[in-house]
C-alpha cells in the first residue's frame, strides 16, 4: 500500500522526525523543565521513525538507520517515562506545588505513551520492560485529556488488554461490562478479537481481525499522519495474540498493510 504519493512527502517526514531526535539527544532530559512533555516526545518520534521504516519496505525509498537501536531507546524512555525517579517530585509549572509520584499517576497522560512503548517493547522483544509496560493502565489514571478520539472507555479497553496480556484471562467484571455495554463498537472489536483467539477458532479469528481492521480504515486512516496509517491498537492485539503463542492469520496485503509486526521492519 502507497499511502505517500509522493517519495518527497515521506522525505520531509523523515527529517522533521530524525531532527527532533537529534536535538532529544543533544539535550538531556533532566535539563528540561518539562520532562514528562519530553519523554512522551522521545517515545513518540522514534515510533514515527519506526513507522516510515516498515513503510519505506514497500515504496522503496532510502532505510531508516538503526531501527533496532530506535526501539530500544523508544523501549527506555517508555520506561523513564512511567517509572523514572523524575515521578518522585515533579513541578509540571511554575508556582505548582511538586507532584510525588501518586499524583504524577493521577495527573499526567498516559495512554498514547503506553501504547506506543508498548509496541515498541513487543517489536524488540523486550520481555522485562514489556511487563513493567502492561501493570501500568489500571482505572485509577486519568482519562479526561489526550486526543478526542480516545473516550474513557476505549482507554479503559486497554485496562482489560494489558490484564489479559498478564494473566492470560479475560475477566468479565464491571469494568469489561461498561466496556462491551457503552465504547463504540470500534473498541469492542478489539476485545471480541481477544475473545474470539482464545477460542481457538483461526477461520473466526482471520474474520474478527478483518473486520477490526476494516474499521480502523474507515474511521482511524489519516494519510497526513504517520502514526495514523496503521492501526496501533490491531497491531498491539496482534502482537499480544503472537506473545501468548497464538497463530495470527496471515493477511493479504489490504488488510496486513495497517499492521506494524516485526516482519515489516526486516
Amino acid at each position: 500500500m502507497n499511502v505517500v504519493s509522493d517519495v518527497s512527502d515521506f522525505a520531509g517526514m523523515l527529517i522533521n522526525f530524525r531532527r527532533t531526535v537529534f536535538d532529544e539527544k543533544a539535550r538531556p532530559v533532566s535539563e528540561s523543565k518539562f520532562v514528562d512533555g519530553v519523554l512522551r516526545g522521545a517515545v513518540h518520534d522514534r515510533l514515527g521513525l519506526i513507522l516510515l521504516r516498515a513503510f519505506q519496505c514497500r515504496i522503496a525509498v532510502e532505510s531508516v538507520d538503526d531501527w533496532q537501536q530506535l526501539l530500544s531507546e523508544a523501549v527506555s524512555y517508555a520506561t523513564e517515562y512511567f517509572y523514572g525517579d523524575w515521578r518522585d517530585g515533579y513541578q509540571i509549572f511554575p508556582a505548582r506545588p511538586l507532584y510525588d509520584r501518586a499524583a504524577c499517576r493521577r495527573e499526567l497522560n498516559w495512554f498514547e505513551t503506553y501504547r506506543e512503548g508498548t509496541i515498541a517493547a513487543l517489536l524488540s522483544g523486550n520481555e522485562s520492560a514489556l511487563l513493567g509496560l502492561l501493570e501500568w493502565p489500571n482505572t485509577d489514571l486519568p482519562t479526561w485529556h489526550g486526543k478526542p478520539e480516545f473516550s474513557a472507555e476505549h482507554m479503559f479497553s486497554h485496562v482489560i488488554i494489558a490484564s489479559w496480556a498478564r494473566t492470560g484471562t479475560l475477566n468479565r467484571d464491571e469494568l469489561f461490562n461498561r466496556v462491551m455495554k457503552s465504547a463504540p463498537r470500534r473498541t469492542r472489536m478489539l476485545i471480541e478479537v481477544i475473545e474470539v483467539a482464545m477460542r481457538g477458532d483461526v477461520t473466526e479469528l482471520e474474520r474478527a481481525i478483518k473486520a477490526s481492521i476494516r474499521s480502523f480504515k474507515s474511521r482511524g486512516f489519516r494519510k497526513n499522519r504517520p502514526d495514523r496509517w496503521i492501526s496501533i491498537d490491531d497491531s498491539l492485539v496482534c502482537l499480544l495474540l503472537r506473545r501468548a503463542g497464538v497463530e495470527v492469520p496471515t493477511l493479504a496485503p489490504e488488510y496486513s498493510d495497517f499492521l506494524l509486526i516485526a516482519d515489516d521492519l526486516k
